[in-house]
């Protein structure tokens, strides 16, 4: 086990991890005083901080293949992007500019546009990822409120569907991408704060700070699989699909004065 302290590593939230060929694995941990960087080279056995980047307030990173960019959510209504080759933010990925704090938000399925929770303004927004521009807003459903964790399915019949951890009232909304339609909701535990999808199996994992991860079947026949115990206040988590793991982080408590990663591995 490795250590590493940055003093921008203040409140750590949203982490992505990322293979860069011919150079190693880098680490992006979004922190309420900016992006932090690490990186592992090929043939070294440990990490080291590599830049601490100025996106205030980051709180969700997101990972772009195609563009070999990482994505950052941060400050009072921005998103960013870095590329992972030289961890320097393109000025011209900047333009992002939203009417709330960004929450959770996901790639469509081609990296083309950004779908994004606002909290605040009880909405989704599609960004386009090339001109920063907003594309569209989708409302919540009436009577729906606090949307805070986000995934994407990218669906059976190829139309991409968006699903919502909601804490008011607590569920999992599906919705349809394009139009912001609701296709179905399920009733979920309260504080719902990150949503995970295993895309081999069709299985979301759903991280709730009130102390548990609860399973659900993605599709037509959705439904709770089940929950586990986590602790209070464990509300991130990454889900690893090469090694089939669950990654979620606990924080201290007073029952418990140590921080932890809590390790699931699914039975099926």
């Amino acid at each position: 086990m490795q250590t590493l302290r940055d003093r921008t590593m203040e409140r750590p939230a949203g982490v992505c991890s990322v293979v860069v060929d011919g150079w190693g694995t880098k680490v992006y941990v979004a922190c309420a005083g900016g992006l932090c960087a690490f990186g592992k080279r090929v043939g070294t056995a440990e990490f080291k901080i590599l830049a601490a980047l100025p996106f205030p307030d980051a709180d969700n990173v997101r990972f772009d293949p195609t563009t070999l960019r990482v994505w950052v959510g941060f400050g009072g209504g921005r998103i960013g992007a870095i590329h992972t080759v030289t961890d320097v933010a393109d000025p011209a990925d900047l333009g992002a500019v939203l009417a709330a704090h960004p929450e959770a938000f996901a790639l469509g399925p081609c990296g083309s546009r950004l779908y994004v929770n606002l909290a605040a303004k009880g909405a989704v927004v599609v960004v386009d990822a090339s001109s920063g521009a907003v594309h569209a807003s989708h409302a919540l459903p009436s009577g729906c409120a606090q949307n805070y964790a986000l995934a994407m399915d990218d669906g059976e019949d190829e139309k991409p569907r968006l699903l919502l951890g909601v804490r008011q009232p607590p569920c999992v909304l599906t919705l349809d991408c394009a139009t912001g339609a609701e296709l179905g909701r399920l009733p979920c535990a309260p504080d719902v704060d990150d949503l995970l999808l295993d895309a081999a199996t069709k299985t979301l994992y759903a991280i709730s700070g009130a102390g548990s991860v609860e399973a659900f079947s993605v599709g037509a026949d959705a439904e709770c699989l089940g929950a586990v115990a986590t602790a209070v206040g464990a509300r991130t988590g990454v889900w690893c699909p090469q090694r089939r793991r669950l990654y979620v982080a606990a924080p201290r408590t007073g029952a418990c004065p140590v921080a932890r990663v809590l390790v699931f591995q699914p039975t099926a």
